[in-house]
Formats: C-alpha cells, structure tokens, sequence
C-alpha cells in the first residue's frame, strides 16, 4: 500500500518504493495510460412538474400538476424501507388539477412520493406529522 507521502508503507508485497517507481514500470513496458469521461448515472426520464404539499403534513398530502395532461398516472407512496405503503391510479389529471391522498392509516415519519406516467417518473420526499 501506498501512503498520503507517495512512500511505499508494506514492502512485502510489492518490488516498487514510490508512485514515481510505478510510473517508470508503466513508461518502461511501453502503457499509456488516458483519462477518459465516464458516464456515472442514467438521465431520468421525469413525469411534467408537480409539487407536494403540505410538507410537512398532518394528514392530508395534495400532488399538485403544473403543466400538461397526463394520463394513466399512479402514485406511489414507499416509507424508508422502501416498502410500499399506499397506491392510488388516476386516469387524466390536467394542468392545474391536484390529486388528495389521505395519510391518516400511516405512521409519522418520512415518505418517499412516486408519480410514474408509463415510463417516465419522478420521486420526492415528504414528512408525516399528525
């Protein structure tokens, strides 16, 4: 293992003392190593912009649809061990049309919301405080 200092720290395992060792190992067999660019996450394919409210909430949560129609939507409700804890479907909500989803058979804590439209979804967290 190499330290913080470039020093080797076990010279049991390795014939190489430095990171300059290394690097003369690696110009010497004739490697060139390249940074590339790398790809770290999947572009999410979100549903139109909607909000939540209250949060935090007593009981009763709205999901409010700015812009658009979407139909065939469902919303899932999951707590924090990811397990689903409610579902409701709805078929056509249009720009401006808010779904209420009644909390009060739920524990207080901390929700994670999921709006999924066909493929595209969006996700956003929400507290329950009765």
């Amino acid at each position: 293992m190499i330290g913080t200092d470039n020093i080797l720290k076990n010279t049991d395992i390795w014939p190489i003392n430095s990171i300059v060792d290394i690097e003369n190992a690696v110009a010497a067999a004739g490697i060139t190593i390249n940074e590339m660019d790398c790809l770290l996450g999947i572009e999410e394919s979100t549903v139109s912009d909607f909000t939540v409210y209250p949060n935090p909430s007593a009981g009763d949560l709205f999901v409010d649809f700015s812009n658009g129609t979407i139909e065939n939507t469902s919303v899932l409700i999951y707590d924090m061990t990811g397990k689903l804890v409610l579902q409701q479907e709805a078929s056509t909500l249009y720009a401006s049309e808010k779904i209420q989803i009644s909390l009060n058979e739920l524990e207080n804590g901390i929700y994670t919301i999921h709006v999924q439209n066909g493929e595209k979804f969006s996700t956003r967290n929400f507290v329950l405080n009765k």
